[in-house]
C-alpha cells in the first residue's frame, strides 16, 4: 500500500465568557442566526438547560442525525464548556423534541454549573460544531471534508450587549495536522491509590476531561473509579484530544475489512490486546457509526509508533501498561494486502497488580 496524504484535522475548542443570569428562574442567549446551522441560543428553566435551533436553518448533517430522528443517538456526543471546566453530557439524558419550527436539545445540568457556559461542542455523526459564544464563532468540521468557521453576532440578555462580531465566513486549508481521537486512559490499582498522569505528545492538547493543567493527580480505585480532587467528581477515565501531523502515513500493517464486518473484526482485535468487555464496548461504540457504513476499511494498529509519540508516564510505576492505537481509512473498494504486509493479531497481556490501559484513534482521507 502507498503513502496516503491525510486530509481530516482536529480544531482547538476556544472558550470564553458568555453570561446566563444565574439568578433568573428562565434565562435567554440569543445570537444572529442567519446560515448558522440554525443555533438560536439556550435558556435553562426547571434543572434543565435548552439549546435552540431554527429548523429552517439547521445544518443538513445535523437534520439527517437528530432532526429526522427526533432522538439522541449515543454515539453523538455533547461538551458543554464552563469557563475553565468542561462539562460531558450524558447521551441518555438528553432529550429532543421538535415543534413550532424549532428543534430543541435538552438535558439536565445545575444552575451554578449553566451559569458559567461559554461554549458548545456537539460531535455529531460525521461532523463537529464547536460554539464560542463571547467570540461569536462557530467552527464546523467535517470528517474527509470541509472545515469552515463562521463569525456571528451573539446577544447576551442579563448584559443587554450585542459582541462586536460582525458576520462573515471563511474556509480554512486545516493542512496536514489530523486528530488523535478520544484516547482514554483506565487506571485499576491494587488498591486506592494516589495517581499523577502526565503526557508528553509531539503535538497540542486540544481537549481534555477533567482539566489536565500540568498532569492530572487523582486517586483511583481498584473498580476502575478515578476521583479528582480538583472537580470533587469521579470519573470512568481519563479523556484526552491532540493534534499530530501526518506529512504522510504509510499502513505497514493491516487489513481490510469490509464495513459491515467491522464489529466482528475489532472485538477480536481488542480481546487479543487485553482490554475487557467494558472497554471494548466504549471502543467500539465510539468508531462503530464511523466505520461500519464504509463500503471498506484499511485499518492498521501502530500502538509502538503511538507511545513514541504520545508519551504517558503514570506515577507509581504500573506492572501492566496496554494502550491500543488505531488508524483507519475508509476505502470504496476492497483493497489486497500482501502477505508480509497482513495485520497479525497481537498476544494477550496479561493484567496484574496495578493496571494502566489506554486506547484511541485516527481517521485518514485518501487525497
Amino acid at each position: 500500500m502507498g503513502r496516503i496524504r491525510n486530509a481530516v484535522s482536529c480544531v482547538l475548542v476556544v472558550a470564553v465568557a458568555a453570561g446566563l443570569c444565574a439568578g433568573c428562574s428562565r434565562s435567554n442567549f440569543s445570537c444572529d442566526s442567519d446560515n448558522l446551522m440554525g443555533f438560536e441560543g439556550y435558556y435553562y428553566e426547571d434543572g434543565e438547560l435548552y439549546v435552540v435551533f431554527d429548523e429552517d436553518n439547521i445544518d443538513d448533517v445535523m437534520e439527517r442525525s437528530v432532526y429526522d430522528d427526533e432522538e439522541w443517538n449515543e454515539y453523538d456526543q455533547i461538551y458543554v464548556h464552563l469557563k475553565d471546566d468542561v462539562f460531558e453530557v450524558d447521551p441518555d439524558d438528553v432529550d429532543v423534541d421538535v415543534s413550532h419550527g424549532q428543534l430543541i436539545i435538552s438535558f439536565e445540568m445545575d444552575r451554578a454549573d449553566a451559569g458559567k457556559i461559554t461554549g458548545f461542542y456537539f460531535d455529531i455523526y460525521i461532523s463537529r460544531y464547536i460554539l464560542d459564544l463571547e467570540n461569536g464563532t462557530l467552527d464546523i468540521e467535517r470528517e474527509g471534508g470541509d472545515c469552515k468557521e463562521y463569525f456571528f453576532q451573539t446577544y447576551d440578555q442579563s448584559k443587554d450587549k450585542w459582541s462586536e462580531a460582525d458576520y462573515e465566513l471563511e474556509t480554512y486549508d486545516w493542512g496536514d495536522d489530523t486528530c488523535v481521537e478520544k484516547p482514554v486512559i483506565y487506571l485499576y490499582p491494587a488498591s486506592e491509590t494516589d495517581v499523577t498522569v502526565t503526557l508528553d505528545i509531539d503535538g497540542d492538547l486540544t481537549c481534555t476531561y477533567p482539566e489536565y493543567g500540568n498532569g492530572w493527580n487523582v486517586t483511583a480505585f481498584p473498580d476502575g473509579k478515578i476521583y479528582d480532587p480538583n472537580t470533587d467528581r469521579y470519573y470512568d477515565y481519563l479523556f484526552w484530544e491532540g493534534t499530530r501531523s501526518f506529512d504522510s502515513y504509510e499502513f505497514t500493517n493491516y487489513a481490510c475489512v469490509p464495513g459491515e464486518d467491522t464489529a466482528e473484526f475489532l472485538e477480536s482485535y481488542l480481546e487479543a490486546a487485553g482490554l475487557n468487555d467494558s472497554e471494548i464496548d466504549d471502543f467500539v461504540s465510539y468508531w462503530l457509526p464511523r466505520m461500519q457504513e464504509s463500503p471498506y476499511n484499511l485499518i492498521s494498529f501502530p500502538s509502538e509508533e503511538y507511545s513514541d509519540w504520545a508519551k504517558l508516564d503514570v506515577y507509581p510505576e504500573p506492572d501492566a501498561v496496554i494502550r491500543v492505537y488505531m488508524v483507519f481509512m475508509p476505502v470504496n473498494e476492497p483493497v489486497e494486502v500482501p502477505e508480509s504486509n497482513e495485520l497479525i493479531m497481537p498476544s494477550t497481556a496479561e493484567r496484574q497488580g496495578f493496571t494502566v490501559v489506554e486506547w484511541g484513534g485516527s481517521i485518514l482521507c485518501e487525497q
